[in-house]
């Protein structure tokens, strides 16, 4: 399905843009970031299981050449990143009344309030927010999306029918993803509400079945008063672990239900993250966040697994298109399920970025 929502998408924008070639308006843009990073992990955080500290001075993966298109009701957009990985890929019909869009591109629970720039613009991705970018076909009305996105699935291997050694030996989608948001823009308000459901079948070599079901609610909302801003969200849900929404990245909670007796045992849990402002002038500007996460599987003697992450940061424009962001953060990983504490990792550094 992936593949071909794809090729849909790209027959749809060269079918348009030969047709209309000289109608058609291209908008060609680019972002170059660097990021510069120091990290000092506990010997719990780290691999190794000593303390370590790692200096990371690399051209950031979310770099990425693109260019947007516009030829009357039709639009489009690609995006190419530093892989040459399709980062965005997508065409749009606006009929009036709305807009469809087929391809990949940011679905509706891509959901943060955060502007946290360590590891590749994190922005608290898995550790309080979630992040999402998938094929689909997505219907836009009144401040409303509503999209069928590419399902996932994980075949929770370790952990199917209780055998340690096992796996499933198949993974069996029957619906795409269903996911929704609804955005409320006033002059000193956005409000943003989102929702989302998927399910999938895990089977045995043997046949056994056994059936995931996965599903998020959440809210948000942003108060701007002069210079400076308050943002806050919320979101829980359902076994969001093999969901790829991001919902465990980078050593956050583990948000994955459990197979236990031949039975899944789902696991519950919540994120929030919440950002402060202020900006002083065109050139500085300042935030601070905190996020975190917690989980529990509904099994017995199961323990909650927290996380949380903290940071600190300053924009500071060298010009409208070029500047750099000073960041110092802390990740905590609390305790895991079993009340085995998970270590933390403090860091400072900057992210350099010129959009052109």
């Amino acid at each position: 399905m992936k593949k071909l929502i794809i090729v849909f998408a790209v027959t749809l924008l060269l079918c348009t843009f030969t047709l209309q070639a000289t109608a058609a308006d291209w908008s060609f843009y680019g972002s170059a970031r660097v990021q510069t990073w120091s990290y000092s992990e506990s010997a719990k955080a780290s691999d190794t299981g000593n303390e370590r500290t790692d200096t990371v001075w690399d051209l950031q993966g979310n770099s990425r050449i693109g260019a947007t298109v516009k030829a009357d009701n039709i639009g489009g957009r690609f995006e190419y990143g530093t892989a040459v990985n399709v980062r965005r890929l997508y065409g749009t019909w606006d009929f009036g009344k709305g807009t469809v869009l087929v391809g990949q591109e940011y679905t509706p629970l891509d959901f943060t309030v955060s502007s946290q720039v360590v590891r590749a613009d994190l922005t608290l991705n898995g550790w309080g927010t979630t992040f999402s970018r998938k094929p689909m076909l997505m219907l836009s009305m009144m401040n409303f999306n509503i999209a069928l996105v590419d399902p996932d699935t994980e075949d929770l291997e370790g952990q199917y029918v209780g055998d340690p050694t096992a796996k499933a030996a198949d993974e069996q989608t029957m619906l795409p993803s269903i996911e929704a948001d609804y955005t409320y823009t006033s002059d000193t308000f956005i409000v943003r509400g989102i929702a989302g459901f998927s399910t999938y079948q895990i089977v045995d070599a043997a046949d056994n079945k056994d059936r995931i079901n996965r599903w998020i609610l959440g809210a948000a909302g942003t108060y701007t008063f002069g210079s400076a801003y308050i943002a806050g969200q919320f979101q829980f849900g359902q076994n969001l672990g093999t969901w790829n929404i991001d919902a465990d990245y980078e050593g956050a909670s583990n948000a994955s239900p459990v197979v236990d007796n031949g039975s899944v045992k789902n696991n519950f849990g919540f994120g929030y993250g919440f950002e402060g402002g202020y900006k002083l002038n065109d050139t500085f500007k300042f935030a601070a966040g905190l996020g975190g996460v917690s989980y529990k599987v509904d099994m017995s003697g199961a323990k909650r697994d927290n996380a949380m992450s903290t940071y600190l940061n300053s924009q500071i424009n060298v010009t409208k298109t070029a500047f750099v962001v000073p960041e110092i953060g802390y990740f905590d990983g609390m305790k895991d399920g079993a009340g085995n504490s998970e270590g933390t990792v403090f860091y400072l550094g900057a992210k350099w970025q010129v959009n052109f």
